[in-house]
């Protein structure tokens, strides 16, 4: 089976890499093709915007979802967009490894807190 894992934390070092690592280590062992894209050491630029699509008309309204249909049917996406749909093509499982934080406000208002998680889908 081809296995990509999407990993996406700021620090590799972090509990969230050592999992990714044991991941990667138990699915070779297990006979898989494993291909890691670590959102974070490619510099993934996470917001969209319309310097996403070189080819588009700038003359017409930035409209993400048509802009983004064009380029993939049309063949224009962005090198490292196209490279990442390829990894998927091959992929036969996927697993997203995402850091979650949320900043909590108590009732009563005073101080708060920040919850770090983790999100994983397979």
């Amino acid at each position: 089976m081809n296995v990509l894992l999407v990993y996406a934390h700021p620090e590799s070092r972090s509990l969230n890499g050592s999992i990714r690592d044991f991941m990667v280590d138990r699915l070779v062992r297990a006979g898989h093709v494993v291909e890691v894209s670590d959102l974070y050491a490619m510099g993934w630029k996470a917001s969209l915007d319309a310097d996403d699509f070189p080819q588009r008309d700038a003359m017409q309204p930035f409209s993400p979802s048509a802009d983004s249909r064009r380029a993939y049917t049309e063949g224009t996406q962005t090198a490292d967009v196209a490279a990442e749909q390829d990894k998927l093509r091959r992929a036969s499982r996927t697993s997203r490894r995402l850091l979650v934080r949320l900043r909590l406000q108590p009732r009563g208002g005073v101080g708060s807190c920040t919850l770090s998680t983790y999100l994983s889908v397979t």
